[in-house]
């Protein structure tokens, strides 16, 4: 492989995981229904609270959604502050 055809496959790479990332976060905030704004920013996932707008962060997809199930059960977001 040519140094050329490695950086194409990293770049490649690089962005079906930013894209894979994308998703996760979509499918986060559809599952709570705009209780939260969630983002990725290339090292850790973000969510923010539509109600007060305190964040939650993580590293790894799956501490994340613990972290914003956690998060949730202790003080769930009314479901008015989701909507404009």
């Amino acid at each position: 492989m040519t140094p050329g055809e490695r950086a194409e496959r990293d770049r490649r790479w690089r962005e079906h995981e930013a894209r894979q990332r994308a998703s996760d976060c979509a499918l986060i905030e559809l599952h709570w229904d705009g209780a939260y704004k969630v983002t990725h920013d290339g090292q850790r996932y973000w969510a923010r609270r539509a109600d007060n707008g305190a964040t939650i962060s993580e590293a790894g997809l799956l501490a994340f959604r613990e972290a914003v199930r956690t998060d949730y059960c202790r003080r769930p977001v009314p479901r008015d502050a989701t909507r404009d």
